[in-house]
């Protein structure tokens, strides 16, 4: 009887033992350093999704546009292709097709407080591009979307 008894303590002490464990085999008080390290990715996360919550792309008419790049020295960048460009684009506008902004970008505007103001033929690529200048830590961006709501 007192050896089942032990046996029975000793399965007992044993079970405990292994459910005080987590799952990556450290033992439960060992994880204070896991939960401040957790703790920090957490507000570097948090820190993180704030900067990008802060930054976002607004959509502008031509009006909006004109006060930007008088106000701010916008940059007007025409997101098409160089044969759409070529053909026609609005005057002071530079080229970088929205397929191939990630590279660009970064030689012809350094500064990513930058005021930029992207558009295409219809919008679509110029939505593309503004949401990629933003994830690249550009600041301030401005879709004024199709290249005809630009009023002379």
């Amino acid at each position: 009887m007192k050896k089942q008894l032990s046996i029975l303590l000793l399965s007992l002490a044993l079970l405990f033992s292994f459910t005080a464990c987590e799952g990556d085999g450290k033992k439960a008080n060992d994880n204070t350093e896991n939960k401040e390290v957790e703790s920090q990715e957490n507000q570097d996360d948090k820190s993180s999704d704030e900067d990008n919550e802060a930054v976002s792309v607004i959509e502008v008419d031509s009006d909006t546009a004109k006060t930007l790049i008088k106000d701010n020295n916008a940059i007007l960048v025409d997101v098409r292709t160089e044969e759409e460009f070529d053909e026609k684009h609005i005057d002071g506008a530079i080229l970088m097709p929205y397929d191939e902004i990630e590279n660009l970008i970064s030689s012809k505007i350094e500064d990513k407080e930058s005021y930029i103001i992207v558009y295409c033929r219809s919008g679509r690529r110029s939505g593309i591009a503004a949401e990629t200048l933003v994830d690249m830590g550009y600041k301030h961006i401005y879709d004024l979307g199709a290249m005809s709501s630009w009023q002379e």
